[in-house]
């Protein structure tokens, strides 16, 4: 909600305009009729996405495959 606050006003009443941004609404300060100042919610940061979300690209290895490779090493030790 956009509202229009006189800056006697917005003096007098701090504590209840700054809630009222807080709770996402757009305070525009006029002073002898003339809007001078816009007081406006902070955008709250984007979170990381947690490690387990995140796409990932699978890691790719030249040569034969891994299990055929295991497979070699553990025919070897018997």
């Amino acid at each position: 909600m956009l509202l229009n606050v006189a800056y006697s006003e917005l003096r007098q009443h701090l504590a209840e305009n700054l809630d009222a941004v807080a709770n996402g609404d757009t305070i525009l300060v006029e002073r002898r009729g003339k809007v001078v100042a816009k007081i406006v919610p902070v955008e709250q940061p984007k979170k990381a996405k947690k490690s387990w979300h995140r796409k990932f690209e699978p890691i790719k290895i030249k040569g034969p495959p891994m299990s055929e490779t295991i497979r070699q090493m553990r025919d070897e030790s018997w």
